[in-house]
């Protein structure tokens, strides 16, 4: 028993001087990983940080850079940003005030829009954000169709008659993209043009553009994001008994109408203005389903109906109006939308469905905006 106690007593000593010795190592191994702990706890809070301060300092550039005039927009290297404690982007560097520095590149794409790269560093944690401000294109300046492919130009002043040009104001001329679009429950072939992703000017104030509806082809889509019409829009037709059903889709979120619009149904031949909205695109309305895009008429639409049956009920009085698509491929003929006693445009006949509904007088998007003021932005 004495031998074993004392081969116990002798195990316990070797026991203690091994605890003696990994004790301390546990020690390190537990302060050790709780430092690490620590530091990936700080490494993703300054990760974070980093994104969502290259965001903001993103931000913070492009509403600086559009107050500028649109011709003198500045590019290149921005200054370099410091975020403080106070939570305030400045451009001094505040010392140990400082929290994170953001390095903002501005680069014009031309058409395809304002690149700006923030680079944001949080301790020693870097990330890079890139946003794309959308662009804003008049139409009127861009090579006209017979230079390059994929062109913009919506109105040529030229008009092809037997093989000559003979110069005309503002006609409205088909694009080289063909698509099927469905309005007044029929499909239609039509000749869009290249998609703007960003605002788009047509035309020019005190203008009228027509549509050059020399055959029943000539059924023109323009889409952007926002779309605003300078010039007078006539699509009325030359001759009441030669079978001309020309036709203008105009796809977008917001589409402003400046000058005077004219549009035709007539017993052989018709001018058609149809609405519609981009997949994609769209606000929620309260209580409403579906989205919706917004249009402004400032002068209002006049509709004439010779030679028919069904007389228009009246034409649409200026304003602004919410209007939504009946289905999300078809779009909003106004020749075919009736107004009830409040000012809502429903489609005529058995549908009746809500398609256009001014926009109330307290509601902020009653406002026609200023298109040269409105911002798209893409994240990446």
């Amino acid at each position: 028993m004495k031998e074993a106690w004392q081969g116990e007593k002798g195990g316990a000593l070797v026991l203690a001087m091994i605890l003696l010795l990994v004790i301390p190592i546990l020690a390190m191994a537990s302060v050790q990983y709780s430092r690490s702990a620590l530091q990936i706890s700080r490494f993703n809070k300054e990760r974070n940080q980093a994104y969502y301060l290259a965001r903001a300092g993103t931000e913070a550039v492009i509403a600086a850079w559009h107050k500028y005039d649109i011709n003198n927009k500045p590019q290149g290297q921005i200054s370099t940003l410091y975020f403080t404690k106070d939570n305030q982007f400045v451009l001094e560097d505040p010392g140990e005030d400082k929290v994170a520095k953001v390095d903002v590149k501005v680069e014009d794409k031309g058409e395809d829009g304002t690149v700006f790269e923030a680079n944001a560093q949080v301790g020693l944690y870097r990330d890079t954000v890139t946003a794309t401000v959308g662009p804003y294109i008049d139409t009127k300046n861009l090579n006209p169709p017979w230079y390059e492919d994929g062109y913009y130009e919506w109105v040529s002043g030229f008009l092809g008659i037997g093989g000559n040009w003979e110069y005309r104001n503002g006609i409205i001329i088909p694009g080289p993209n063909i698509e099927e679009i469905r309005y007044e429950g029929n499909t239609y072939i039509f000749k869009y043009h290249q998609p703007v992703y960003g605002i788009a000017e047509v035309g020019t104030s005190g203008e009228t553009i027509e549509l050059n509806n020399n055959n029943d082809q000539n059924k023109v889509a323009y889409v952007a994001q926002t779309i605003f019409f300078k010039s007078n829009l006539d699509l009325r037709q030359d001759t009441e008994f030669s079978r001309r059903n020309g036709a203008l889709i105009v796809s977008a979120e917001k589409i402003t109408f400046e000058g005077d619009i004219q549009i035709r149904k007539g017993t052989f031949s018709s001018g058609d203005l149809a609405l519609h909205l981009p997949s994609g695109l769209g606000i929620k309305l309260k209580g409403r389903e579906g989205s919706y895009g917004k249009v402004y008429f400032s002068q209002g639409v006049r509709r004439q109906s010779k030679g028919v049956r069904r007389q228009l009920r009246r034409d649409i009085p200026a304003g602004a109006y919410y209007f939504k698509a009946p289905t999300g491929a078809e779009a909003i003929n106004l020749l075919d939308v009736y107004l009830d006693s409040n000012g809502v445009g429903r489609l005529g006949g058995s549908r009746g469905e809500e398609v256009l509904i001014p926009i109330p007088d307290d509601d902020p998007n009653r406002f026609q905006p200023d298109p040269r003021e409105d911002i798209w932005v893409i994240w990446n």
